[in-house]
């Protein structure tokens, strides 16, 4: 009668050690590329924040506006600054008094703020400027560029340009207009 083996050979232990190797380093490989690609859209999902919220507050200043200076219509260059001039929010009781004064000019200057959104270079800043002074507030980091052109007459297109993972995103919000170029109210 034979004798059995126990145990495994040195061939059996040295194969079953390299599939072992094999199985480990394709899991080692799938969660490195798990961990780039969340990297990648995470990075992404911030620049997509920033963006969103950068363009919501150029297009919420711009509504409030009472003057935008902007390129006309039919102009086909494009601007790297955009100026708002709006009621300062503390201001708005006198700006509209539930019974206007009389004489009432409601443009009254004194009343107002200036907004100047433009690129200081990676930061989208915003200087206002009071009759009490100038204050200057980043918007955005990581802008690799903001334009504003006018698009046929009653809209303004509003681009702000990010760089992520070596690629140039463009953000674009169509802002619409009134025909005239001045509003006395928001």
């Amino acid at each position: 009668m034979k004798k059995r083996r126990q145990g495994f050979s040195l061939a059996e232990a040295l194969l079953s050690f390299a599939l072992f190797l094999l199985v480990l380093s394709l899991i080692t490989q799938g969660i490195s590329q798990l961990s780039q690609i969340t990297k990648f859209f995470d990075a992404k999902s911030q620049v997509f924040s920033s963006a969103t919220s950068a363009l919501g507050r150029i297009c919420s200043d711009a509504r409030e506006a009472t003057q935008i200076t902007m390129p006309m219509a039919g102009d086909p260059a494009t601007y790297a600054q955009l100026d708002i001039k709006k009621v300062e929010p503390s201001q708005w009781a006198n700006y509209y008094p539930t019974t206007p004064p009389t004489p009432w000019n409601p443009r009254d200057a004194s009343l107002e703020e200036t907004l100047k959104y433009s690129l200081s270079g990676d930061q989208l800043q915003c200087q206002t400027i009071t009759g009490s002074g100038m204050q200057v507030e980043t918007v955005s980091f990581g802008v690799q560029g903001f334009t504003v052109r006018r698009v046929q007459n009653l809209c303004l297109e509003i681009r702000l340009a990010y760089l992520v993972n070596d690629n140039l995103t463009s953000f674009t919000r169509l802002l619409w207009l009134p025909q005239m170029p001045e509003r006395t109210h928001p």
